[in-house]
C-alpha cells in the first residue's frame, strides 16, 4: 500500500497518510484546507460526531466520507477551528454537511473555485469559506472562531434529540465531584417489563447467557471454537470468549490478560457429567453457574439428558497443542495442562504476540513467572515441528441447533445446572425466581436481605433505637431521642434539651402527674442490668489487677441520680431502665471500663444506634463528638459516673469527687472534669468509675479517657500492614499545630490499646458467604515464623512433636526383569511366617534370626491373601496385555490404565483412599455380580476416580475378573479403617462381621462360578448371601445401622458406636464444654475458633499404642512425604530466621542450631475463597496433630468438610484414620497442587489418590488459597516477635477479622466475601450465585 509521510509543524511528529487521500487533498477532490494536514486536528466532527479520519491496521490515516457526501461534491470536506480549544490537544473540525445544516447554505461558485456561505442563520453576512489555489488544493478563508463554534453547538443541541440534556460549563464544574466516586455506587435497576410477560432481570446469569448466544455471530469477542477432533457429537468441550459477569454483563476483548482483555475460557463436561469452566465465575463453587456453562449446556441439549457419562479416554482426546484463534495482536493457543499425561482433559491458554512474546495463564495458578513454563516450551516445540492444527469456529447463525439452544435457555429456570444422563435437562422442581428457596433452607429473612445489601455495597440506613433496652434510654438527659418530639406551629423542638444555664425541666402537659404510689413502686422495682453479686469474702483481687480481674464487687447505680438528690428524696425515683449494676474497683486501677463496646469496628456503624446528643448547644450525632463537644459536656457536668444507690462493699459511705482527666485521640486531646464516687475507707479506696461507653469513650484510668474511634482506626492501620508506631506517629503529627496539648507516650497508647482490644474480644465472626460456617473444602497450613516472644517458655501445645532422625528420601529405581520375577515369587509364597526388618546392612548380609519378627496366625493369613490378590492382579494384567497385543513386560513401560492403582498400592501411604465413602456401595454391587449403572459410574468418578478409569477401559459395566480379589481386599480395608472394627465381645463377632459373612460367601461363590458352573444349591446360597449382604452392608458402610441391626446389637456395641460417632451415652450430640473446663485450658490459651459450631466439645485422648504421653508419635508418621524429615527439622534447615546464631543459615561450619525462645508459628484454616476460619499458635514444630486436634475436638462428624487440603495431606490422612477412622470416614484428604507437583527435596512420593487433579469435583478449588493468607500474616512477624503470647492472642484475631472483612470476590471486585457467620444460611449462597 502506498503511504505518504508528513511531518507536523507544531510537534515535529511524523504521521502516515494514505496515498489516495493525499492525492485527493492535493488535487482538490476533497474540500479540505491543505495546510491543516501538517497540524494536529481532531478525527471526528464536532457536532455530528462522524469519524472523518480513520486509521487502518497498519497505522495509516485516510479520509472517509459518507455516501451522500461523496456524491455531493460541496459536502465532501470540512472546516477547522481557528485555534486549539482549551483543554484539548488538537484543532476541532466541522464537516461541510453540518455547516450547511446549522450555519447556513453552502454553495459552490460558477467557476468552481470558491465555496460560499449564504442565508446565514447567525445573521452574518454572506462570505466565502474555502478558496481553491491555482495548484488545485483548497485553503480555508472563514475563521471558525469561538463565537461560531458556540453557535454551532447551540444549534446542534436544539436539533439533536438526546437522552440527557447537555450540562453547561458551570454545571459541569459543580457536578464534577459526582464523577469521582463521591456518591455511592449502586447496582443498575432491573430492566422494566415491556411485553407483559415475566422476564428475568438484565443482570441474571440466564439473561447474560442469552445475550452471549445472540452475539456469537456479531463480533469476535463472543466466538465459539471447537477443539481439534471434536466436530462430531457429543460436544464435550469448547473454547469461548471471556465474559465479564459484573452488572449487565459484557464480553471481554481478546488479548493479554489485564483489566479489559482476557484469553479464551474453556467450558467442558467432566467424568461426573457435570459442567466445568475455567472462568472466575464458574470456579466460585462446584455448581456455580456462569455464561460459558449455560451456553455449553444449551448446545448439548439434544444429547445430554439421555447421554452416557464421558470416559477419561473421550475427555482426553485431542492434540497436545492447538491454535484456537488469531488476530492483529497475536495468536492464541491451547496446551494440555499436563503434557506428560496423554489423556488430560484440562487445557492452558497461551498468548503469542506478534512481537514474539509468550504469556501463559498458568502464571496466576502455579506456573513459574520468571522462567519459561512447560506449557510454553511444549507450544514452542510443536511450532518448530509445524504440527499445530487450527480449531474450527462454530457457525451459529440461523442453524436449527442455534434456535434449539436459545429456546432451551429461555425455558431454563434458574436453579440447578443440568447433568449428563440426568433426565430432563431443564429441572422441573426448582425454586422460583422470586423466592429462590434453596433445598436445605428457607426464604431469606429481612436481616439476611439487609446483610446481602451490605455485601453488595448498597446504600443503607442507620440502625434505629432498640426501645427500652437501648443505651439512649438509660441516659435520657443526654439523648433527646429518649423522649418524644413536640411540634408547636411550624417549629419542632426536642424535649429534654438543657438550655444555657437552665435545668432539665419537663414541659407541662407531657404526662400525668406521678403520685406517691408510683414512686413507691419504682423504688421497690428490681435493678436491671447485667452483672454479678459481690465477690465472696476472702477473694480480694490484687492491687495490680486490671480490667475484670480488678472488680471488688457490684452495686446498683442510677445514671440520673446524684448523692445530693438521693439524700433529698431518700431513694432513686427514676425509671427502671435508667438503673444498672456497676463494678466497684480501686481508684488506682487501670483498664477500668468493663462494658463491651457496642461499636466493635467501623464497619458495624450501620448496625449501632447513633442518636443526637441533644444536651449540646448545637446537637450532633454521637459518632461526631469531638474535643469541643467533650469540653462542653465537661462544663455542664455530664461526664459523670452512675450514682451508686447501695453501700460500698467495705460498708462505709460514698463520697462524690471531681477529677481532672484528659480525653485522648490520636490527633487531638482535651482536658475535662469527670465525676466519680469513692468510699471513705482508710486502707483501700473503692470507687465507681465513669463509664464512657455511651459517649464512644474508653476509660482506661481515672485520668485518661481514650476516643474509641482512634483506637479502632489504629487497628485498621495495622490490618493494612503498617506498624503501630508508624500509624500513631502519622496521626500525632496533628499535635504540632497545638504545642500546648498533652501528648501521651507510645507505651501508654500500646498498653491502653491492648486493653481495649482485649475488651472488644471480637475475634473472627465473618465466614465466607459462599461456603458458610462449615465449608465443604477446608484448607489448612502452618505459618512458620509468625511467633510470639515467650512461646518456648510454655511447654506442650497442640503441635508439639520431636521426631526421629530423617531417612533417605530418594525415589526407587525401575525394577529389572529378575527383580520383577522375584517380586512375583514373593507374592505367591504360601507360608509367610516371617518378615524381615530392613536395616542399613541389608545389602551386605542377611539379618540374624533374632532380627526377624514373628507374625500371628491371623496376620499370616491376611498377608498371604493380600499377597495372592496382588499376584493375581499383576499376572492378570500381563495376560490381558498379551491378549491385546501389548507388551507384557510391565517393568519396562507405562502400565496404561493400571499405572495409578499399582503406584498407590506400592506407595508408603495407606490404601483405603482408593475407595471413597460414596463409592463403597458401588464396589460392593460390582463384586456381587451386578453391572454398573450410570449413577454408579458417576459415584465412582467422584469418590473413586482411579477405579472409574479402569472400569471405563473395560467397557464401563464390570471390572476384569483378575482384579476382583484386589478390589475385595480394598473394600474390606476401607470398611475396617473407617471405624468398623472392635465390636466383637462376649463371644460375639459383632454386627460388622455378621454383615460381612454373607458378603464373603457370595464373593467366594462368584469366584467359583468363573471357574465352573454352580450347582442349584450353590446358586440358591449365592442368591441368599447376595441378598443378605445387600441388606446389611449399607449400614456398615455408612456406620448407620438399620433399626433391626441396632436392636440386635449388644450394649457394648451400641456404646462403642456412639462414642465413635461423637455421641454421648444417650445418643445425643456432644455439647460445647463449659468455660473453665480443664479440657479447654490448652486451646483457650492457644486457639481462636469463634464460628458457630466450632466450639470445643471434647478433650483429646491419649493413643497409647502409638504415642508418647506428651502426644509425640512413636513412629515417623508425622514426617514429610518425600524426605522423611519431620516438619520441624525441615523448617530449621530451610526457613530463614527460624534459628539464630548458628546452623545451616549462619554459614558457620560445625556450629549447632539454637532455637530462639519463641513459638514456632501459627496454624490456619481457610476456605478456597481465602476466608480465614480460625487459627492456633504452634508452640513446637508443625505436625499433622495440629489439624487433627481441631477437627476432632471441635467439629461434629456431620460438620466436617468433604475435603481437607494440606501440604502433607497423605501424612495427615494416615494420622487421622489411624486414630479416629469413624470420625473422619467421610473426609477426603489431598495435597495442594503447588506442593504435590513440587520437585526436588519436597516432591511427594504418595500416590495419585492424594492429588486434587485426580478428582473432577475439585476442578474449581484454589488449593493454594491459604498461601495468600500466609502472605498476609507474614507481614505481622515483627508484631509477634516482640509480643507476649497473651498479647499476641488478643491482637491477631482482630487482624484476621479485618482481613476477612476486606476480602473481595474474584469475579466481582465490588462484592465482599465475608458475612456474619451467626446469620448465614444456604439461601444467602443461592442468592449470591444467581445474581
Amino acid at each position: 500500500m502506498a503511504v505518504v509521510e508528513v511531518d507536523l509543524v507544531s510537534s515535529g511528529e511524523r504521521i502516515r497518510l494514505d496515498k489516495p487521500t493525499f492525492d485527493h487533498i492535493a488535487s482538490g477532490h476533497f474540500r479540505v484546507d491543505s495546510p491543516s494536514c501538517q497540524e494536529r486536528v481532531a478525527v471526528k466532527c464536532l457536532t455530528c460526531r462522524q469519524q472523518l479520519w480513520v486509521k487502518d491496521e497498519e497505522g495509516c490515516l485516510r479520509l472517509a466520507f459518507r455516501k451522500g457526501q461523496q456524491s455531493n461534491g460541496v459536502q465532501r470536506g470540512y472546516l477547522i477551528s481557528a485555534k486549539v480549544p482549551r483543554a484539548k490537544q488538537a484543532r476541532s473540525l466541522v464537516c461541510l454537511s453540518c455547516i450547511g445544516k446549522l450555519l447556513g447554505k453552502v454553495v459552490e461558485a460558477a467557476d468552481g473555485r470558491t465555496i460560499a456561505l449564504s442565508e446565514r442563520l447567525d445573521d452574518g453576512a454572506n462570505t466565502s469559506i474555502l478558496q481553491q489555489h491555482p495548484a488545485g488544493y483548497w485553503t480555508q478563508v472563514l475563521a471558525l472562531d469561538d463565537a461560531l463554534i458556540s453557535f454551532l453547538r447551540g444549534q446542534n443541541e436544539g436539533t439533536v434529540e438526546r437522552k440527557k440534556r447537555q450540562l453547561t460549563a458551570a454545571e459541569q464544574v459543580i457536578n464534577k465531584g459526582g464523577a469521582k466516586g463521591l456518591q455511592p455506587r449502586v447496582r443498575e435497576p432491573e430492566a422494566p417489563e415491556t411485553n407483559g410477560e415475566e422476564r428475568a432481570p438484565a443482570t441474571s446469569i440466564k439473561a447474560q447467557a442469552l445475550s452471549y448466544l445472540r452475539r456469537v455471530d456479531e463480533g469476535k469477542d463472543c466466538q465459539i471454537f471447537l477443539p481439534v477432533g471434536s466436530i462430531r457429537a457429543p460436544l464435550l468441550s469448547m473454547y469461548m470468549g471471556a465474559w465479564d459477569h459484573n452488572g449487565v454483563g459484557r464480553p471481554k476483548p481478546l488479548g493479554k490478560p489485564d483489566k479489559s482483555h482476557a484469553l479464551q475460557e474453556m467450558a467442558r463436561w467432566n467424568a461426573l457429567g457435570v459442567l466445568c469452566c475455567t472462568c472466575h465465575r464458574g470456579r466460585l463453587t462446584e455448581s456455580a453457574p456462569c455464561v460459558h456453562k449455560l451456553v455449553l449446556a444449551a448446545l448439548s441439549e439434544s444429547w445430554a439428558p439421555n447421554g452416557e457419562l464421558p470416559t477419561s479416554e473421550a475427555l482426553g482426546q485431542g492434540v497436545s497443542v492447538e491454535r484456537v484463534s488469531w488476530d492483529g495482536k497475536g495468536s492464541y493457543y491451547a496446551v494440555v495442562d499436563n503434557p506428560r499425561s496423554p489423556s488430560c482433559p484440562k487445557r492452558r491458554m497461551l498468548f503469542h504476540s506478534v512481537a514474539g512474546n509468550w504469556y501463559c495463564e498458568g502464571k496466576r495458578d502455579g506456573c513459574p513467572s520468571l522462567t519459561e513454563c512447560v506449557h510454553i516450551s511444549t507450544a514452542r516445540a510443536a511450532l518448530a515441528k509445524g504440527d499445530v492444527p487450527d480449531c474450527a469456529r462454530l457457525a451459529f447463525g440461523l442453524a436449527p441447533f442455534a434456535k434449539a439452544a436459545i429456546a432451551w435457555l429461555e425455558k431454563w429456570i434458574e436453579g440447578e445446572l443440568p447433568q449428563i444422563g440426568g433426565g430432563k435437562a431443564v429441572p422441573a422442581e426448582v425454586a422460583s425466581q422470586e423466592s429462590l428457596v434453596p433445598r436445605e433452607g428457607g426464604e431469606l429473612t429481612g436481616e439476611q436481605q439487609y446483610l446481602l445489601g451490605l455485601l453488595q455495597r448498597r446504600p443503607h440506613e442507620g440502625a434505629a433505637c432498640a426501645g427500652e433496652g437501648c443505651f439512649c434510654k438509660r441516659h435520657a438527659a443526654l439523648f433527646g431521642e429518649a423522649r418524644p418530639m413536640e411540634t408547636e406551629g411550624h417549629e419542632t423542638r426536642v424535649m429534654g434539651r438543657e438550655e444555657e444555664g437552665g435545668a432539665h425541666e419537663p414541659p407541662a402537659g407531657k404526662r400525668r402527674r406521678r403520685g406517691k404510689s408510683f414512686w413507691e413502686k419504682q423504688a421497690r422495682a428490681p435493678i436491671l442490668g447485667q452483672g454479678r453479686p459481690a465477690e465472696p469474702e476472702g477473694t480480694v483481687p490484687p492491687l495490680d489487677a486490671r480490667g475484670k480481674e480488678a472488680i471488688h464487687g457490684w452495686v446498683a447505680a442510677c445514671s440520673s441520680c446524684t448523692l445530693s438528690s438521693l439524700k433529698a428524696e431518700g431513694a432513686c425515683a427514676h425509671a427502671v431502665h435508667e438503673r444498672a449494676q456497676c463494678p466497684v474497683m480501686l481508684l488506682t486501677t487501670e483498664a477500668i471500663q468493663v462494658s463491651k463496646p457496642k461499636l466493635a469496628r467501623p464497619s458495624d456503624a450501620s448496625t449501632v444506634h447513633d442518636p443526637l446528643v441533644t444536651c449540646l448547644q448545637s446537637p450532633v450525632p454521637l459518632s461526631e463528638l469531638r474535643d469541643c463537644h467533650f469540653a462542653e459536656l465537661s462544663r455542664r457536668g455530664l461526664l459523670s459516673a452512675p450514682c451508686p444507690i447501695e453501700a460500698p462493699p467495705c460498708g462505709t459511705q460514698w463520697v462524690e469527687a471531681w477529677v481532672e482527666a484528659t480525653v485522648e485521640a490520636s490527633a487531638w486531646s482535651k482536658k475535662v472534669r469527670v465525676r466519680l464516687y469513692h468510699c471513705s475507707c482508710l486502707d483501700r479506696a473503692h470507687a465507681v468509675h465513669f463509664d464512657g461507653e455511651h459517649f464512644g469513650l474508653y476509660v482506661w484510668s481515672k485520668r485518661t479517657l481514650f476516643h474509641q474511634q482512634s483506637l479502632q482506626l489504629l487497628l485498621r492501620g495495622m490490618q493494612s500492614g503498617q506498624s503501630f508506631r508508624a500509624v500513631l506517629a502519622r496521626d500525632q503529627a496533628a499535635f504540632e499545630y497545638t504545642p500546648t496539648a498533652a501528648v501521651l507516650s507510645e507505651e501508654t497508647w500500646r498498653r491502653a490499646s491492648l486493653d481495649f482490644f482485649k475488651l472488644v474480644g471480637l475475634g473472627l465472626r465473618d465466614c465466607c458467604s459462599l461456603c458458610g460456617p462449615h465449608p465443604n473444602v477446608l484448607i489448612c497450613d502452618g505459618i512458620v515464623g509468625l511467633a510470639s516472644a515467650d512461646g518456648a517458655q510454655k511447654p506442650g501445645g497442640l503441635g508439639s512433636s520431636l521426631l526421629d532422625a530423617p531417612r533417605d528420601g530418594k525415589l526407587g529405581e525401575r525394577l529389572s526383569k529378575t527383580e520383577f520375577n522375584a517380586l512375583l515369587n514373593g507374592l505367591a509364597h504360601e507360608d509367610p511366617q516371617t518378615v524381615k526388618r530392613f536395616g542399613p546392612d541389608e545389602a551386605e548380609r542377611s539379618l540374624p534370626e533374632d532380627g526377624r519378627r514373628r507374625m500371628l496366625t491371623e496376620q499370616r493369613t491376611m498377608v498371604r491373601d493380600r499377597n495372592l490378590a496382588v499376584f493375581k492382579l499383576l499376572t492378570g494384567i500381563q495376560g490381558d496385555f498379551e491378549r491385546r497385543g501389548l507388551s507384557p513386560d510391565l517393568w519396562q513401560h507405562w502400565v496404561g490404565e493400571w499405572t495409578e492403582i499399582l503406584y498407590c498400592l506400592g506407595a508408603h501411604d495407606s490404601d483405603e483412599d482408593l475407595i471413597g465413602p460414596g463409592a463403597l456401595h458401588v464396589i460392593r454391587r460390582l463384586l456381587l455380580g451386578s453391572e454398573a449403572t450410570l449413577e454408579d459410574r458417576r459415584d465412582l468418578a467422584r469418590d473413586a476416580p482411579i477405579l472409574r478409569r479402569i472400569l471405563d477401559a473395560y467397557g464401563g459395566l464390570t471390572f476384569p475378573a483378575f482384579s476382583t480379589r484386589t478390589l475385595y481386599h480394598l473394600y474390606l480395608i476401607t470398611v475396617f479403617l473407617r471405624g468398623a472394627t472392635g465390636f466383637d465381645a462376649d463371644g460375639r463377632r459383632g454386627w460388622v462381621h455378621e454383615a460381612l459373612d454373607p458378603f464373603n460367601r457370595a464373593v467366594n461363590l462368584l469366584t467359583k462360578a468363573r471357574a465352573r458352573p454352580l450347582s442349584i444349591e450353590e446358586r440358591r446360597q449365592l442368591d441368599e448371601a447376595r441378598g443378605l449382604a445387600n441388606k446389611l452392608l449399607p449400614g456398615v458402610e455408612r456406620l448407620e445401622p438399620s433399626p433391626q441391626q441396632w436392636e440386635d446389637m449388644s450394649a457394648h456395641e451400641r456404646s462403642l458406636l456412639r462414642e465413635r460417632l461423637g455421641q454421648d451415652e444417650n445418643g445425643e450430640e456432644l455439647h460445647p464444654l463449659p468455660t473453665g473446663h480443664a479440657f479447654r485450658a490448652e486451646q483457650d490459651a492457644l486457639a481462636c475458633y469463634s464460628f458457630p459450631g466450632w466450639e470445643q466439645k471434647r478433650g483429646l485422648p491419649w493413643y497409647s499404642s502409638f504415642e508418647h504421653p506428651g502426644g509425640r508419635s512413636r513412629s515417623s508418621e508425622e514426617n514429610k512425604c518425600a524426605t522423611g524429615k519431620s516438619m520441624t527439622e525441615w523448617d530449621v534447615e530451610n526457613v530463614p530466621g527460624l534459628v539464630k546464631g548458628a546452623g545451616k543459615l549462619s554459614g558457620k561450619k560445625g556450629s549447632a542450631s539454637k532455637r530462639p525462645k519463641r513459638s514456632r508459628g501459627g496454624y490456619v484454616f481457610a476456605c478456597p475463597h481465602r476466608c480465614i476460619y480460625g487459627f492456633h499458635v504452634m508452640l513446637r514444630g508443625e505436625s499433622p496433630r495440629d489439624a487433627f486436634v481441631v477437627l476432632y475436638t471441635r467439629l461434629r462428624r456431620e460438620d466436617l468438610p468433604e475435603v481437607v487440603v494440606h501440604d502433607n495431606g497423605c501424612a495427615l490422612r494416615n494420622y487421622c484414620m489411624r486414630r479416629e477412622g469413624a470420625h473422619f470416614a467421610k473426609v477426603r484428604f489431598v495435597v495442594d497442587r503447588f506442593h504435590f507437583s513440587k520437585a526436588g527435596q519436597e516432591v511427594h512420593k504418595c500416590g495419585p489418590s492424594n492429588c486434587p487433579d485426580t478428582y473432577p469435583f475439585l476442578h474449581w478449588v484454589n488449593t493454594s488459597a491459604v498461601e495468600s493468607v500466609n502472605s498476609f500474616l507474614k507481614g505481622f512477624r515483627s508484631l509477634g516477635w516482640y509480643s507476649g503470647l497473651e498479647s499476641f492472642m488478643v491482637i491477631l484475631p482482630l487482624l484476621l477479622g479485618g482481613y476477612n472483612q476486606t476480602l473481595k470476590r474474584v469475579d466481582d471486585s465490588k462484592l465482599a466475601i465475608a458475612i456474619a457467620a451467626a446469620v448465614w444460611t444456604a439461601g444467602v449462597r443461592t442468592r449470591l450465585l444467581q445474581q
